[in-house]
């Protein structure tokens, strides 16, 4: 028999490798298909397993800036629904400072991760005259091993946060409580020439963009850049999670997500009269490829509403839209309208349950102080919900899901 060479001794561990990768790829393929027909199934009919939902927003729906657990209308609305009689599980995605572009950017994982009958969206208050559009995913992104690896990195950081202690007073690192900004911002600053700290650069960031300040703001974010502090994103592929931690050791807040961070930075986009060294800026900021294009906010909401809504339809997922409390829910009919003149909105998204709070808040402010329903006064008319706010929001919702499961 013949000896093999030296050459193909060298390549064996290769190949044997590559075979392996390969044959654990068609694998978590066909688990992946087995997967979605079962998922078929189980959305069109439920049986005894609890019905899943997930609820989508900004901090009016995180659990972020609750004082107590359990206060934010997704985890009332799953208590009200499971006291009811009802099996169900809400599973809570609202992100401080988050945007309706970067909400639909991470939607097909979210879809895929928790397998929902129903989503609830409540978003669009922070959108703005930018549209951040994910860039299409390469190869590498569709990979099942690439996301098998993200996934056990989503899991080992969700363990980690459950851990990390949440100290963080609501508002705290965006400046309300600052009386003095120019003073504010000078210490910030000093503070960042001895110690850079990604939470300082993040509240400086804001405090410039609020003094329209962008060629101070786009500095300070390079900065962030060059010390490689960017936020901890786990939906970046192979990004190191103990590089991610060391970051947030020895802090008494936990860090904002990074679309708070992004937020922060993007209001100085806006408002820049340069904006070339933005985008490119920005993309490395949140960490993720993204396209960035500076349009209306109407019509950002609007496009991006409608994509979301297409892609569950896609997934046979019911979709309730939900308004802001206070707000005509009509203004939020017209994303789904071709034209102003429209009484009804348009045949793609008919299916669409519009939840209304309006009528819900206007009763319990004639009863009730104004602070015992809102924290504050951010949206106007409204502002980040107390408990009892939220129980308001949480009712309409779980009178939106009971109409869903009364549908044939």
């Amino acid at each position: 028999m013949k000896r093999p060479s030296l050459l193909q001794k060298l390549l064996f561990p290769f190949v044997a490798i590559a075979l392996l990768l390969v044959s654990l790829e068609l694998n978590l393929r066909l688990l992946g298909w087995g997967a979605l027909f079962l998922q078929d199934l189980r959305n069109r009919n439920p049986g005894g397993d609890a019905i899943r939902i997930l609820a989508l927003g900004e901090s009016t729906t995180g659990d972020l800036m609750s004082k107590k657990a359990g206060e934010t209308w997704p985890r009332q609305l799953e208590h009200r629904l499971n006291q009811s009689g009802i099996r169900a599980v809400v599973y809570n995605l609202g992100r401080p400072g988050t945007r309706s572009s970067l909400i639909l950017s991470r939607l097909p994982a979210d879809l895929e991760r928790y397998r929902p009958q129903i989503v609830i969206s409540m978003m669009g208050i922070n959108d703005s005259d930018m549209r951040i559009v994910p860039a299409d995913p390469t190869w590498l992104d569709n990979l099942r091993l690439v996301k098998a690896f993200r996934w056990a990195m989503q899991l080992r950081y969700d363990h980690e946060q459950t851990k990390a202690p949440l100290r963080m007073n609501p508002g705290a690192f965006l400046g309300y409580k600052h009386k003095d900004v120019p003073q504010t911002i000078e210490k910030l600053r000093l503070s960042l020439t001895t110690d850079f700290r990604l939470q300082a650069a993040y509240e400086l960031a804001y405090l410039l963009s609020t003094e329209h300040r962008e060629d101070e703001c786009l500095e300070i974010a390079q900065k962030v850049i060059r010390t490689g502090l960017v936020p901890c994103d786990h939906d970046r592929i192979f990004t190191s999670f103990s590089q991610c931690r060391s970051v947030m050791t020895g802090y008494d807040l936990l860090l904002p997500s990074s679309d708070a961070f992004f937020y922060a930075f993007s209001y100085c986009a806006e408002d820049s009269k340069k904006k070339e060294p933005w985008p490119e800026a920005l993309r490395q900021l949140y960490g993720r490829n993204l396209n960035v294009e500076f349009v209306n906010g109407e019509v950002v909401t609007k496009k991006n509403y409608q994509a979301l809504h297409r892609l569950l339809r896609s997934h046979r997922v019911t979709h309730i839209a939900m308004q802001y409390p206070t707000q005509n829910v009509e203004p939020l009919k017209q994303y789904f309208k071709s034209s102003p003149e429209e009484k009804e909105v348009d045949p793609d998204f008919r299916e669409i349950i519009f939840v209304a709070n309006i009528n819900n808040f206007r009763e319990a402010l004639k009863t009730h102080p104004r602070e015992e329903v809102f924290t504050d006064s951010f949206g106007g008319t409204f502002g980040h919900s107390t408990s009892l706010g939220n129980s308001l929001i949480a009712e309409a919702a779980f009178e939106a899901v009971k109409a869903v499961l009364k549908r044939p």
